[in-house]
């Protein structure tokens, strides 16, 4: 009898749990990404292309778009990312070519407490404030009750991204932030780097040692070939 009510246990445990997992998944598969929110956010069907961060990008911001044309863009979203008192959270700043606020979603919070940060009536606060506002709570943003700390967290996030944005396209489009570019700098060099070998390779196999020289010091990635072919000498 013990045996059997064991089994049934055990049964009705893994059904539930299976249940669980089913919904979770559901939900996550059911969830919007960030450019079917950002469509939303601005009415538009048209292209939603990533924007490259460079260095000077805030830690709190994970990823960028642009909304529309890259040459002339109904929007930008940003994504963010910041510690709470217990765990932290992720949200989708929409904001439109002026770098005014448009939406804020939260897409996932981790931690005990503060979700309340999620409420439609605090993350409204947000919508129509620039980078030229002042983004502190008690100020211009109120604190939702219970989730003090996480309301300060999400508002010193958005705050300080708004700006970067603002800044980065605004000071030194091509230097600072360009979205065109679709590898970082880390990236390039690796690029470069393993062109660079092909290149040595096919020399030597043609035998052609002058012309790998030749070619390293006027192709268009010299810097990186002429230090390799520094360490690779052909004789």
């Amino acid at each position: 009898m013990k045996k059997k009510m064991t089994f049934i246990n055990a049964v009705v445990l893994f059904a539930f749990t299976g249940s669980v997992l089913f919904s979770s998944c559901a939900f996550l598969s059911s969830a919007p990404s960030p450019a079917e929110r950002l469509r939303e956010t601005f009415q538009h069907q048209g292209p939603i292309q990533p924007l490259a961060l460079p260095d000077s990008c805030p830690q709190e911001v994970e990823k960028g778009w642009i909304v529309g044309k890259r040459s002339d863009p109904v929007g930008y979203g940003l994504q963010v990312r910041n510690k709470t008192r217990s765990g932290y959270f992720v949200a989708l700043i929409g904001l439109d070519s002026q770098f005014r606020i448009e939406s804020v979603d939260l897409i996932s919070y981790v931690g005990e407490r503060g979700s309340e940060i999620s409420q439609e009536e605090f993350r409204e606060q947000f919508v129509g404030k620039g980078a030229g506002d002042p983004f502190q709570v008690g100020d211009d943003i109120d604190a939702v009750t219970g989730a003090t700390i996480s309301s300060k967290s999400m508002t010193t996030a958005i705050g300080k991204s708004v700006r970067w944005l603002r800044d980065c396209l605004s000071s030194n489009f091509e230097q600072k932030c360009d979205p065109a570019s679709a590898f970082s700098s880390q990236q390039h060099q690796a690029r470069s780097a393993r062109g660079t070998k092909l290149l040595y390779a096919g020399s030597m196999f043609l035998g052609n040692a002058k012309l790998f020289s030749l070619v390293s010091a006027r192709g268009p990635c010299c810097p990186a070939l002429r230090r390799f072919y520094a360490v690779n000498p052909t004789g």
